[in-house]
C-alpha cells in the first residue's frame, strides 16, 4: 500500500559506519526499555486465544498464577 501512504519517502542506503562513536550509543537502560516496549507491543494484540510467554507480555507473572494457567490450558484441550 506504498501508493496510499502520507508523505512517503524512501531513505538511501547508508551502509555501516566506517569509525564507532561510543558518545552516540544510547545508555544500555535505556536500550532495554526500547527493546522491552517493542516485545510488548509486537506480540500482546496478535491473537487473543492464544497463552504467550511471559517474556513477551506487559505483565508480570507471579508464581501463585501458574497453577490456575495450568488448569485453565488443561481444560481448554480437553473442552
Amino acid at each position: 500500500m506504498w501508493e496510499l501512504e502520507l508523505g512517503r519517502s524512501a531513505l538511501a542506503h547508508r551502509g555501516l559506519p566506517d569509525e564507532i562513536e561510543p558518545s552516540r550509543f544510547d545508555d544500555p537502560n535505556r536500550l532495554a526499555a526500547f527493546v522491552d516496549a517493542l516485545r510488548w507491543g509486537a506480540i500482546t494484540g496478535a491473537d487473543d486465544g492464544t497463552v504467550q510467554a511471559p517474556f513477551r507480555s506487559g505483565a508480570n507473572v507471579e508464581p501463585y498464577q501458574l497453577t490456575p494457567l495450568s488448569r485453565a490450558r488443561s481444560c481448554a484441550v480437553t473442552g
